[in-house]
């Protein structure tokens, strides 16, 4: 969905498949593998327009990096390995709180070492 590919495409084929292709992106070439339709009007625009600031790159590349690593979760090879549709969830709610707010507090996970911690977020803090 955020990639704009789908698992059938023509240039997944043998052992490289969408699953992948994400995962090879993450963390710091999320923004090359979106979707630029999404990048273009998308979580850009609503930004800018709700909050009447600029866009901000690096804010959404880890917003993006957040919801592909989530779907990397949801789409692992073997169902005991895959994230809780409840917790998928809460994540979602937290990145979008963390996106679109200016002050809130939200559960960041540290997909490194897999804690999730609750911490006070405002707009400054990912603003350049």
């Amino acid at each position: 969905m955020f990639s704009g590919k789908r698992p059938t495409d023509c240039m997944f084929i043998d052992d490289f498949s969408l699953h992948t292709y994400v995962k090879m992106a993450i963390p710091n070439q999320v923004l090359s593998i979106a979707d630029p339709q999404l990048l273009s009007g998308g979580m850009e625009s609503y930004t800018t327009a709700s909050r009447g600031r600029e866009p901000n790159n690096e804010k959404t590349e880890e917003c993006l990096a957040s919801i592909f690593h989530i779907g990397l979760t949801c789409s692992a090879p073997l169902p005991r390995e895959r994230m809780d549709i409840a917790d998928a969830l809460t994540e979602m709610k937290a990145i979008r709180d963390a996106y679109l707010r200016v002050d809130e507090t939200v559960i960041i996970v540290d997909y490194t070492k897999k804690k999730k911690k609750k911490m006070q977020v405002s707009w400054k803090s990912f603003s350049t």
